[in-house]
């Protein structure tokens, strides 16, 4: 189905999968969820390769991760697949949830306005930088982000600070 949307595009395509953890394979072939995504993450790499396309998906996290104070990479839910084969890993959290307290605590006001922008985590680049922390604000009623991001200057809870 892909390679026939490539040939009707002309290669002008993206594919988006929402979310991972959905998609549908045989039941026989997959013993457990972590088989289960290693299959269905090699296979959309494989896509991706052979008709030069990008693909982004979502994933979902796992219990641990939805308790964590910050989400990583390794709260995924499945297999080391999802670290291995991906290229890019974006993670996203709530900048409230993840900033360091002095900068909630000693500053009330501040601190509201910080639960509308969402850092995003580069946590993986295999073609560049990797552990930079982007925020972006949130506008929830459009489901959108303001697309003009920045650098995050606070320190946020794991002791990491970006520095320009």
């Amino acid at each position: 189905m892909t390679a026939r949307l490539v040939e009707a595009t002309g290669g002008n395509l993206t594919v988006f999968v929402d979310y991972l953890q959905k998609v549908a394979i045989h039941p026989e072939r997959a013993e457990n969820e972590e088989d289960k995504v290693t299959i269905i993450v090699e296979g959309l790499k494989d896509i991706a390769l052979s008709q030069n396309i990008p693909i982004l998906s979502i994933v979902a996290s796992d219990r641990e991760g939805l308790k964590a104070k910050r989400l990583h990479l390794f709260h995924l839910r499945g297999s080391s697949a999802l670290d291995y084969e991906c290229d890019i890993a974006i993670i996203m959290n709530n900048k409230y949830q993840v900033l360091a307290k002095d900068h909630i605590s000693f500053n009330p006001c501040a601190a509201q306005q910080y639960r509308n922008w969402v850092v995003f985590t580069i946590e993986k680049n295999r073609a560049g930088r990797a552990m930079m922390d982007i925020e972006f604000q949130l506008h929830a009623p459009f489901f959108a982000f303001d697309p003009r991001g920045q650098e995050v200057r606070q320190q946020l809870i794991d002791d990491r600070i970006i520095e320009s």
